[in-house]
């Protein structure tokens, strides 16, 4: 009973991951699709406290290693090779170097990097979740109809 009345202060509207239907939609529109980096990406810190992915936000960048080497420079081809979803309100994206012709390198081979993409929006507006993630993502990499 004392548990009941705990669970209803809890707000309802926040959602504590990405909501499926955004997930879908993000993965639909950047998986398996090559793009323009339109950032240096940095090798995450290896002596860190918390070795954590580079995490973009509306604030800006956390846990990005700015000094360190960098691991996917700006203006190169990357495939996103993968949108996974975050526990916190957010997504991963995983960018691979793109692929050097047919028959080039396996995936495995290929330097990539996961980056975290942390919306604000709660996971009962999907719509609003899959647009302010595309445009943080728009930060990152370009539009998949610019050349």
């Amino acid at each position: 009973m004392m548990v009941t009345g705990l669970l209803s202060l809890l707000p309802l509207d926040r959602a504590m991951a990405l909501h499926p239907s955004a997930l879908d939609e993000i993965a639909k529109e950047h998986e398996s699709k090559v793009f323009t980096l339109l950032v240096d990406l940095h090798e995450p810190a290896s002596r860190a406290d918390s070795m954590q992915a580079p995490t973009l936000e509306r604030k800006g960048w956390h846990h990005h290693n700015p000094s360190g080497p960098i691991a996917l420079r700006a203006g190169s081809r990357v495939e996103v090779t993968g949108v996974f979803n975050y526990a916190e309100r957010g997504l991963f994206l995983e960018l691979a170097r793109e692929e050097a012709g047919p028959g080039g390198q396996a995936l495995a081979e290929r330097t990539r990097l996961r980056i975290r993409i942390m919306v604000e929006t709660p996971g009962t507006d999907p719509e609003g979740q899959t647009a302010e993630a595309i445009e943080m993502i728009r930060k990152v990499i370009s539009d998949p109809g610019a050349p």
